[in-house]
């Protein structure tokens, strides 16, 4: 999967474009090779404030010119959403010549507003083969869970994993409950 989803980044040149506004770099799953779902993050630190105008010309590049199915801008310079970075989200779904779905996620950020490059780099630092297999049977057991990706985030399983030794399901419920005060039904 992550073999595909770095050849669709090669295919759209998105990387190359993103790098206009500042630097632009993949983070989260595919950076990690801990893929276990179509999605594709990509963080950009601009080199000045970002702009709407500056999303909807992401949001062209990948509508008209990479035939995105579905491309969506959202504005969160004011800090909504509470695992919401302040910046400009560009939302696409992308739909391959296998007719599989992929989701892709770009951020326009100022330097001061972008974490996920330091975090994806922080994890690449702990991740050994023992927590990397850890973290995918999590992952591919949680892949359709109602609340992955809304209230329990890709993040929160390489914390859990890296920071609490957690080892399985159990330890992940238990986790979830203490940090994120959730109760997490299977």
């Amino acid at each position: 999967m992550r073999e595909k989803a770095l050849n669709l980044l090669d295919k759209w040149n998105i990387a190359e474009y993103l790098n206009k506004y500042g630097d632009a770099y993949t983070v989260g799953s595919v950076a990690l090779d801990l893929m276990t779902w179509r999605d594709i993050d990509l963080e950009v630190i601009c080199n000045k404030e970002p702009t709407r105008e500056d999303a909807l010309e992401v949001v062209e590049i990948l509508f008209v010119e990479n035939d995105f199915r579905k491309v969506t801008p959202i504005d969160y310079r004011e800090g909504e959403g509470v695992s919401k970075p302040k910046g400009l989200y560009i939302g696409g779904q992308y739909i391959d010549e296998d007719r599989n779905e992929w989701k892709v996620d770009i951020w326009l950020l100022t330097p001061d507003s972008a974490n996920a490059k330091k975090k994806t780099q922080e994890i690449r630092d702990k991740l050994t083969p023992k927590y990397r297999e850890r973290i995918l049977n999590l992952k591919s057991r949680l892949h359709d869970h109602p609340k992955y990706r809304k209230q329990v985030l890709s993040v929160d399983i390489y914390d859990a994993v890296l920071d609490k030794e957690v080892k399985d399901l159990e330890g992940l419920k238990e986790y979830l409950k203490e940090v994120k005060n959730l109760n997490f039904k299977l």
